[in-house]
C-alpha cells in the first residue's frame, strides 16, 4: 500500500533515534504471564527523566504468532533460541506404537531372553561334560584342530 510506506518510513527514522532499553524477568515456562518494562532514555527531540512503561503478557506476541488486520509493526526480540517459551514448554513427542507393536516387541524379548539362556545353559553343560564327548570318534575325528576357536571354550561354544 503506498499511503503506509511514508508512516512506515517515519516510523523507523524515529525508532532508530529512541534510547530505550527493556527489562524482562528471566526466561520462564509460563506462557500467560510477563513482567518486564520498557525504558526510554530519551525522547527524540526532547529532554528529561528517563519514562518507565510496564510491560505484560498483552504486549508479548509469541512464536508462531500470525497478526490480523495490521499492515506492518515494530518490535524487540526478548527470548531466542532455548530461552523462548515455546521452547520451553516443547517435549520429546512420545514414540507411538499400536497395541500389537507393544506386544510383539515384549514377546520378541521374551525370545530372545529365552533363546540366549538356553544357549547358555547348553554350553555350560557340554563344557562341562565334554570329556566324555572326546572318546566318540564321529565328534572329535583324528587330526582335526581342537582348538579352532580363539576365544575360551565357554565362550566360544556359547557363541557357536
Amino acid at each position: 500500500r503506498t499511503d503506509e510506506t511514508p508512516l512506515l518510513n517515519r516510523a523507523v527514522e524515529r525508532l532508530s533515534a529512541l534510547r530505550a532499553t527493556v527489562e524482562a524477568e528471566a526466561p520462564t515456562e509460563s506462557i500467560h504471564a510477563f513482567n518486564g518494562a520498557l525504558v526510554l532514555e530519551s525522547t527524540p527531540g526532547g529532554a528529561g527523566d528517563a519514562k518507565r512503561y510496564p510491560l505484560c503478557a498483552d504486549q508479548v506476541l509469541l512464536r508462531g504468532t500470525q497478526l490480523k488486520n495490521t499492515a506492518w509493526s515494530l518490535g524487540v526480540v526478548v527470548y531466542t533460541g532455548r530461552e523462548t517459551r515455546m521452547a520451553k514448554n516443547s517435549s520429546k513427542t512420545p514414540m507411538k506404537l499400536a497395541n500389537l507393536e507393544r506386544v510383539v516387541n515384549r514377546a520378541m524379548l521374551i525370545v530372545l531372553g529365552t533363546q540366549a539362556i538356553l544357549s547358555l545353559v547348553s554350553d555350560i553343560m557340554y563344557c562341562a561334560t565334554k570329556p566324555s564327548f572326546e572318546k566318540y570318534w564321529y565328534l572329535y575325528p583324528s587330526g582335526s584342530d581342537e582348538s579352532s576357536i580363539l576365544l575360551p571354550d565357554w565362550i566360544g561354544y556359547w557363541f557357536t
